[in-house]
């Protein structure tokens, strides 16, 4: 009798030590599954604040300038009057001889844009449903964007592998809406106050970003693995010491 009872109990600690480890093995792997989405979905809301950070900056430096009907700079290898504005005294010519030329929020975007590229590779493109520049034409992804503004969206944002590269990105597109100084360049196109004008598309460069993020995951997996290791250790050695 003394050696059933002993089988009985000894087998009631097994089942009891394996209904503790497979609920323990769970409540880790959700742990883990957990942090992981939490810190996709924080990466994710840290690009988008910084896309929408840049967007909004481009938006304010082309709103001063559309305030004051564009800016004259001079005239330099780089800097060419711009051929797609169609406005008088678009070139000027200082009293000491210097050539001048305006630039208007557009052309201004395009060069920022160039610069971003040189310095930070972050890529914008201005663009709409009808450009007067061809460069400025949507991409299938701005023209899917373009479309959304019409209907629900106030931006369009995803995730992009350039498989040629085999680089990552992240990609925001938010709208630019025709206002009162923007009707001096663009009412000749038929565009009102209010009007959807187009739109101007960020994409950053996230491989490096991403491969921290990386990192931190792996620490996070050797983390949760070492506790749950721990737990089971626990939990057998008090097994162990019921028997």
């Amino acid at each position: 009798m003394r050696i059933k009872e002993i089988k009985e109990r000894h087998s009631l600690v097994q089942r009891i030590f394996l209904f503790w480890g497979i609920s323990w093995t769970i409540i880790i792997v959700c742990l883990s599954i957990w942090n992981i989405k939490t810190l996709n979905e924080q990466t994710s809301e840290v690009l988008l604040s910084q896309a929408r950070s840049f967007f909004k900056l481009i938006v304010l430096a082309r709103y001063w300038n559309s305030l004051h009907g564009g800016v004259y700079v001079p005239v330099t290898e780089d800097t060419q009057p711009n051929p797609y504005l169609d406005i008088p005294d678009r070139d000027i010519k200082t009293e000491t001889g210097k050539l001048l030329t305006l630039m208007n929020p557009a052309y201004m975007t395009r060069q920022i844009a160039e610069l971003a590229i040189a310095r930070d590779q972050v890529q914008f493109h201005i663009t709409s449903s009808k450009p007067l520049r061809p460069d400025n034409s949507a991409t299938q992804w701005e023209a899917d964007a373009l479309t959304t503004f019409l209907s629900e969206n106030d931006e369009y944002y995803d995730w992009w592998e350039d498989e040629q590269e085999t680089k990552r990105y992240f990609r925001y597109m938010a709208p630019l809406w025709t206002e009162r100084p923007c009707l001096s360049c663009h009412e000749k196109q038929g565009y009102s106050e209010g009007e959807l004008r187009g739109g101007i598309s960020i994409t950053i460069p996230v491989d490096s970003f991403l491969a921290s993020q990386d990192n931190y995951k792996s620490v996070i997996v050797l983390a949760y693995s070492f506790i749950w290791i721990l737990g089971l250790s626990g939990d057998y050695g008090f097994s162990r010491n019921k028997e």
